[in-house]
């Protein structure tokens, strides 16, 4: 019993694979409504009808009719005049539009992308030379500025020299002031020594002069 029924799987397993190896696609005819029926003549019942340039799967072929599968899963008859393995015209033209369609969106897309980024290099290098300008400034107000920092080192370091020589020279000037005070110290002692002692001379000659006189008239 249980070798009856793998023997049953196996030859249903086979049929279904023997079937989906043969399987191919093909379309149906232009300008064509086809009908898919239960059986193999047109005394079965339709199945479903077929627009011209509809694709099915092909499980096999009997003679003039063969057994196609829909997308939806549906199977059935058709006669095999009204498939072709070449894709209708009307399917290649719908593709090729559909594509026409996308490049076509995809130009206008990439045309939008193209001005913008025009725009943007326009605002950028409108910026660069406003930057290049700018930088052009700068670096001038810099060579300046170090001109002027040097003159200005260079007039600081003068006027440092000039303090300190004037300082230098106070300081002499106050040197000679006190030398000169001291000269005129010891020259106001001298006079006053020499006056002093012109005095004192003086006195003494007076006096001398006095003790001859008396001496005199003594005798």
């Amino acid at each position: 019993m249980k070798k009856s029924r793998i023997g049953i799987v196996v030859t249903v397993l086979f049929l279904i694979f023997s079937h989906t190896a043969r399987a191919e696609t093909k379309y149906v005819v232009e300008n064509m409504q086809v009908d898919i029926r239960t059986g193999r003549s047109v005394g079965h019942k339709i199945v479903s009808i077929l627009e011209s340039g509809q694709m099915v799967q092909v499980l096999e072929t009997d003679s003039d009719w063969s057994r196609v599968m829909l997308s939806d899963g549906k199977k059935g008859w058709i006669l095999s005049r009204f498939l072709t393995k070449s894709e209708p015209s009307k399917l290649v033209l719908e593709r090729l539009e559909k594509k026409y369609d996308e490049l076509n969106n995809q130009v206008k897309i990439l045309l939008g992308e193209n001005k913008f980024l025009k725009e943007q290099n326009g605002i950028l290098q409108s910026e660069l030379v406003s930057n290049i300008e700018a930088l052009d400034q700068i670096t001038k107000d810099y060579e300046e500025l170090k001109q002027d920092s040097s003159e200005f080192l260079e007039v600081k370091s003068r006027e440092q020299e000039a303090i300190l020589k004037v300082q230098e020279l106070t300081l002499k000037s106050e040197d000679l002031e006190r030398e000169v005070y001291g000269l005129r110290n010891k020259q106001n002692i001298r006079w006053f020594l020499a006056g002093s002692g012109v005095l004192f001379l003086g006195f003494l000659i007076g006096s001398i002069s006095k003790r001859k006189r008396r001496q005199s008239l003594l005798l």
